[in-house]
């Protein structure tokens, strides 16, 4: 379990905010993927 709450998600997904890099780590680590997996160039 992460610690991003469900309106949190929601809204970057709807890209109505930008996360954090504290979230997008923590949604990495919640994946098991690594940041340049998601981080474009």
């Amino acid at each position: 379990m992460i610690d991003v709450s469900t309106k949190d998600l929601n809204m970057i997904e709807n890209r109505k905010a930008n996360p954090t890099i504290v979230i997008v780590i923590k949604i990495c680590q919640a994946l098991d993927i690594e940041l340049n997996t998601i981080w474009s160039k």
